[in-house]
């Protein structure tokens, strides 16, 4: 019983910390949304665990929560374990950065960009002074190294731009449909 709960409810702890918001048992499967609100979320994955997060992140929902008794399982087993961490634990870094960064993916990929265009030019610095004073060999080595950084930093900053463009596009798309005529809500 403790090997259940204890994980649980660390896992909740941290899920709405990372999120912002506070659900008291993520994994409960006995949820109830409005059909209006779940038009307006995709799911893919294993994303179904963070539907929660992902009506207040992307409908602007608010959640109810009303207290339900669990039964013990009379047949089977439970199907968690270790991987399924490992699951959540990526799709909770998912749904932190789309939380954070789909309206603005440049901010992401650009600072990324930044972080390996500096590290590009230590590698210039390096090969520049301690490469020639190792010969060929250090310049090769740090040249390359710097080249590695410099075109990984020029990719995501094109890829930034380019999400930049869907997004403002998806904007543009959304400003010329219909608002919806009712206020999502969870109750």
């Amino acid at each position: 019983m403790l090997s259940r709960k204890v994980p649980s409810w660390i896992a909740n702890r941290i899920i709405a910390r990372v999120t912002g918001v506070r659900v008291r048992d993520n994994g409960c499967s006995l949820k109830a949304y409005r059909k209006e609100l779940l038009a307006h979320i995709r799911l893919y994955s294993d994303m179904h665990r963070f539907i929660p997060t992902l009506a207040v992140g992307v409908a602007g929902a608010r959640i109810s929560e009303v207290p339900v008794r669990h039964h013990a399982r009379k047949h089977g087993t439970s199907k968690y374990n270790i991987s399924r961490t490992a699951k959540v634990l990526a799709d909770l870094f998912t749904i932190k950065m789309i939380r954070s960064f789909r309206l603005r993916p440049l901010r992401l990929f650009g600072g990324a960009a930044f972080g390996f265009g500096l590290v590009s030019m230590a590698f210039t610095l390096a090969a520049m002074t301690v490469g020639l004073d190792q010969g060929e060999t250090g310049l090769v080595v740090f040249g390359a190294c710097a080249a590695a950084c410099f075109a990984l930093a020029a990719f995501l900053l094109l890829i930034g731009l380019i999400g930049e463009v869907a997004v403002r596009r998806d904007m543009v798309a959304a400003s010329a449909a219909p608002p919806l005529a009712m206020e999502l809500q969870i109750d």
